[in-house]
């Protein structure tokens, strides 16, 4: 093997590692973006906020996701397919105004909730 052809064989190497890096980073920003993983279709806790990342009921396809809620924190009520939240209990209301008929929402039918 020449010195030209193994400079071009570690030339092809590095720049694979580096678009594979840039791939996997790029993938894990994303994600942190979206309400919804892309790939697991599973709900992300902490897209909505850096203190939220506890699931602490799920009733149909519905889940509570506590934001310190137990420390006076809100708890979020969001849906499971789309990320979009139908609730808000607790913590600081939005301007000073809470609305009670989001807590839980109405959708919020099971007596026994999962964990």
């Amino acid at each position: 093997m020449s010195e030209y052809t193994s400079y071009k064989y570690e030339q092809d190497i590095s720049t694979f590692f580096v678009v594979l890096l840039f791939l996997l980073g790029g993938y894990f920003a994303f994600t942190r973006i979206l309400k919804i993983n892309p790939l697991t279709k599973e709900l992300d806790p902490g897209a909505y906020g850096r203190q939220c990342g506890k699931i602490v009921g799920t009733c149909n396809d519905i889940t509570a996701i506590s934001c310190r809620a137990d420390h006076g924190g809100p708890l979020y009520y969001v849906n499971n397919k789309t990320g979009v939240m139908l609730g808000r209990c607790g913590g600081d209301c939005l301007n000073g105004v809470c609305d009670p008929n989001t807590c839980p929402p109405r959708l919020w039918t099971c007596k026994k909730v999962k964990y």
